[in-house]
Formats: C-alpha cells, sequence, structure tokens
C-alpha cells in the first residue's frame, strides 16, 4: 500500500467535506482545537493525522471518520504510474514502472547510437 497516496486521498475527502460544509481551514482547525497549518497539512496529504485528530475533524463536519477512509483498491488505482511505450501508455505499480522505464530509456539509447 502505497501511504503518501492514502495520506492524499484522506486529505482530498476533508477538504471535499470542509467545503460542503461552508468552512474555511481556519473555522474547522479551531472547531476541532487544532491550528489552521494543521488542516492544510492534512488537506495536502502532507500530514500523517492521529486518529483522535480524524474523528474530532469528522465530529465538527458532521460525518462518520469511514467516509475520509478510502478503499484498499483506490488507493491501489491512484497508486499506479502511466508509461508510455510504444503500444501505448500503460498503468502500472511504481516498482514496475521504474524497471519498464529503464527498460524503455535503454533501449531508445541504444536505437540513437546506432543512428
Amino acid at each position: 500500500m502505497d501511504e503518501k497516496v492514502l495520506y492524499k486521498l484522506i486529505g482530498e475527502r476533508v477538504k471535499r467535506h470542509r467545503l460542503a460544509a461552508g468552512m474555511s481551514q481556519a473555522q474547522l482547525a479551531a472547531a476541532a482545537g487544532h491550528l489552521r497549518a494543521s488542516v492544510a497539512n492534512l488537506e495536502k496529504g502532507r500530514q500523517r493525522p492521529q486518529l483522535y485528530f480524524l474523528y474530532e475533524l469528522c465530529a465538527q463536519l458532521g460525518i462518520h471518520v469511514a467516509a475520509l477512509l478510502p478503499l484498499e483498491s483506490e488507493i491501489q488505482k491512484s497508486s499506479l504510474v502511466e508509461v508510455n511505450t510504444d503500444r501505448g501508455v500503460d498503468h502500472l505499480p511504481p516498482v514496475s514502472a521504474a524497471v519498464l522505464q529503464r527498460m524503455l530509456s535503454t533501449r531508445k539509447a541504444k536505437k540513437r547510437a546506432r543512428v
């Protein structure tokens, strides 16, 4: 599981629910007893929130904490990397994408060397 993607998706959901509630980051933070910067960092996926923090935000937003948690399949789908190949665009897990990109760049370098 890609933790960066997990926290990015949680942050996007917090922001979506906050905007739907008509609240600013500062208003939500104050209502939950936290700093605005904490909410901003959470929404950008830069902060790994403690569970109690998520519960406090959810209480202020009037939602259940489960509304913030993505399914594992959503995390995996968001973790895929696009790689342009001769066949088109493939979506692969990050490690596989890196290997394929190295292989493709080596192949392109060999073609250029022959020309």
